[in-house]
C-alpha cells in the first residue's frame, strides 16, 4: 500500500540524500498502482490557442497540456504533456504510474510529489477496494 504522504516526504528526502545516481547506480525505480475513480485527475495549462475557459463550460483536455493526479494517501502526480490521454485514464478501472518521487513545497508545506515517466493501464475487470 502506498504509505500516507508524510512518509513519502521522508522517503523522498531519503532517496535525494543518495544521488546522483549513475551507470551501474540507477535510482530508484518507483511504481504506485492506483483506481483513478479512487484519486483527484485535474488538467493543467491550458494552451494559449484555446483562449478563456468559459463559465458552466467542461473543460476539453485538446485544450491543455499536462495532468494533475493526486492520490487518496495525498501523494501529488505530475504527467507532463499527456492531457491528451486525459479520457483513457479516466475511464481506467486500474493504472501503473512509474514515477521519480521528490517533494514540493509551497506556503511552508511540504508536500510529496511525482513526476510520471510511464503510465500502463491495466485491462481486465475493474478491481474493487484498492
Amino acid at each position: 500500500p502506498v504509505p500516507m504522504a508524510t512518509e513519502l516526504v521522508d522517503l523522498a528526502k531519503c532517496l535525494s540524500e543518495l544521488a546522483p545516481f549513475g551507470q551501474g547506480f540507477p535510482a530508484a525505480d518507483i511504481r504506485v498502482t492506483f483506481q483513478p475513480v479512487n484519486a483527484a485527475v485535474k488538467l493543467m495549462s491550458r494552451k494559449e490557442e484555446a483562449g478563456e475557459l468559459e463559465k458552466g463550460v467542461e473543460p476539453d483536455p485538446a485544450d491543455y497540456k499536462h495532468v494533475k493526479i493526486t492520490t487518496g494517501h495525498g501523494l501529488d502526480l505530475l504527467w507532463w504533456n499527456k492531457a491528451d490521454q486525459y479520457q483513457t485514464l479516466m475511464d481506467a478501472a486500474l493504472v501503473t504510474a512509474t514515477i521519480t518521487l521528490s517533494t514540493n513545497q509551497f506556503m511552508g508545506n511540504i508536500r510529496p510529489q511525482a513526476i510520471v515517466s510511464s503510465l500502463e493501464i491495466h485491462s481486465g475487470p475493474s478491481v474493487q477496494n484498492s
